[in-house]
């Protein structure tokens, strides 16, 4: 199949190279059925793009046979940024009237952090996200529950290099209305295989 790739990519010094599909659509000009890559991941060079994906409910994704978790010793020199929704936002009015207020100051203006949550009674292993846009840190949700076993031994090991607002977004998903919020955590390293394949669902 013919595709097109988006203007300004770097690609490498030979073509064709084998990447990561990130981000892609098909299209039909003329007849001919074209692949669009918009946002994908050199896997000779170990380049790390922003991920622009769909939306998802924050499912536990099936684990997919052959793919191993474990570290690479050539990745553990990279900086490696992905997407996380943030889950829960919706059912909670305290956390939609601080997601309002950061919305109107602007997602610039805003900075993040999460933490364990040990304490949490439905789940000792639950992450919070914070936020703070002006008037000290506010809790408005928290990590998807099938992905705090990839966080956990990051936040031990200060391998979390920053967490940033993605977006703050009104939408209406599965019949709730309200404010969303996406951020982006960047490690050292790697992200492993089975967060990335979560990350593509984030929009």
């Amino acid at each position: 199949m013919q595709g097109l790739i988006k203007f300004g990519a770097v690609l490498g010094d030979h073509f064709p190279i084998e990447v990561m599909c990130l981000s892609s659509c098909h299209i039909n000009i003329e007849k001919e059925d074209l692949l669009v890559v918009w946002d994908f991941t050199n896997l000779h060079t170990a380049a790390t793009e922003d991920l622009n994906c769909e939306n998802s409910d924050g499912g536990e994704d099936q684990e997919e046979e052959g793919i191993s978790d474990e570290e690479d010793p050539e990745t553990d020199q990279v900086n490696h940024c992905l997407p996380f929704k943030v889950m829960g936002v919706t059912y909670n009015s305290t956390y939609q009237k601080h997601l309002e207020a950061a919305k109107a100051v602007g997602v610039d203006s805003v900075i993040a952090k999460i933490e364990g949550e040990p304490e949490n009674e439905h789940d000792s292993n639950a992450i919070a996200v914070f936020i703070d846009y002006g008037s000290g840190w506010a809790k408005i949700g928290y990590i998807a529950k099938e992905l705090t076993r990839f966080i956990h031994p990051l936040l031990k090991t200060h391998s979390v290099i920053s967490i940033d607002v993605k977006h703050i977004k009104f939408c209406i998903v599965y019949s709730r209305v309200g404010y969303y919020r996406t951020i982006n955590v960047t490690r050292k390293g790697q992200w492993e295989e089975k967060v990335i394949r979560a990350s593509k669902k984030v929009k």
